[in-house]
């Protein structure tokens, strides 16, 4: 797989849904080993390359009166650890990140953001999302959350044409 495929196939997804997709397509695939190599190198990567969004923190700022939460497929520890090395950690209490360990479906799944507004006691179609995957898009808007797409690293021509293949549950 290339960089521009797993972009385009897997950002935004958990780490069961790519190896469910992994096996699929190879039934030999060595997940144990991929797994390590995995872990091993996205530790690494975490703490030398990872950055904030672009605004992230004005944004936040600005939005410090209403009620928020971090909705995510990644694993709690290693969104956290996120936060923490990106300074976001702030902004939210730790109660109010939740993961697709809360869930039975991850994003593309509706249940996590349900899930979230479930928590905070807040009708979806009161919720504003902010999103930066496909998965997590399709995921908002399937739970009828008004849903603004932010990917300022992606490739406007790959982006848009996730976007209009969505198909949102009706």
């Amino acid at each position: 797989y290339t960089y521009n495929y797993c972009l385009e196939n897997f950002m935004g997804c958990s780490y069961p849904f790519i190896i469910n997709h992994l096996l699929e397509a190879h039934p030999e695939f060595p997940c144990k080993e991929f797994e390590e190599k995995f872990i091993k190198i996205a530790n690494y990567k975490i703490h030398k390359e990872l950055k904030v969004m672009p605004n992230a923190h004005v944004i936040l700022e600005q939005l410090s009166n209403y009620k928020k939460c971090v909705v995510s497929n990644g694993e709690k520890p290693v969104v956290k650890n996120s936060l923490k090395i990106t300074g976001l950690i702030k902004y939210f209490k730790n109660e109010h990140i939740y993961t697709h360990e809360f869930v039975e479906c991850g994003k593309p799944s509706p249940e996590l953001f349900l899930y979230a507004a479930n928590k905070f006691k807040v009708n979806p179609d009161k919720c504003l999302v902010i999103e930066d995957s496909v998965f997590g898009i399709t995921g908002a808007l399937n739970a009828g959350m008004d849903t603004l797409a932010y990917q300022p690293f992606a490739t406007s021509s790959i982006i848009g044409q996730q976007i209009k293949n969505l198909n949102p549950m009706a």
